[in-house]
């Protein structure tokens, strides 16, 4: 688990904007690229439900679509917001592991999450998410 202001994530464009949408959260897994074109990928906590979010962002209005639109931090992060997936609960969370992220043979999105994921590494991430919905490990605050 990374506190967020810790990630490559926060470094990114738009990574303030994502701190405010999801709460400064903790970071149980990510892929980003920080650059000055680049994509954050980010399975987190926000103090109340586990999510998944992904963005890409480009240098300029010609490859980023939220500055070619002029839209401004506020929306930003409401769109973000909006555009996660979120996990109320252990069940829910899981059966997205298996759906999307799963194995070799049946993981649906594996250019979405972190491809086929060992059983250990499986088993690590749903006794953090676990922690984190349950209570015992509380949001960093920042």
């Amino acid at each position: 688990m990374t506190p967020w202001n810790e990630t490559d994530a926060s470094a990114c464009r738009y990574g303030e904007e994502a701190g405010v949408a999801f709460n400064h959260p903790i970071i149980l897994w990510e892929k980003s690229n920080v650059d000055y074109q680049g994509s954050a990928n980010i399975l987190g906590f926000n103090g109340a439900a586990l999510f998944h979010y992904e963005w890409d962002y480009g240098s300029c209005s010609g490859c980023d679509s939220w500055e070619a639109s002029g839209a401004d931090s506020l929306n930003i992060s409401l769109e973000m917001r909006g555009g996660a997936v979120y996990f109320d609960n252990i069940d829910e969370f899981e059966k997205y592991l298996d759906q999307v992220w799963g194995n070799e043979e049946n993981a649906a999105y594996q250019y979405a999450g972190p491809g086929y994921l060992s059983p250990e590494d499986r088993s690590e991430l749903v006794k953090e998410a676990k922690e984190l919905l349950d209570g015992a490990v509380q949001p960093l605050s920042n």
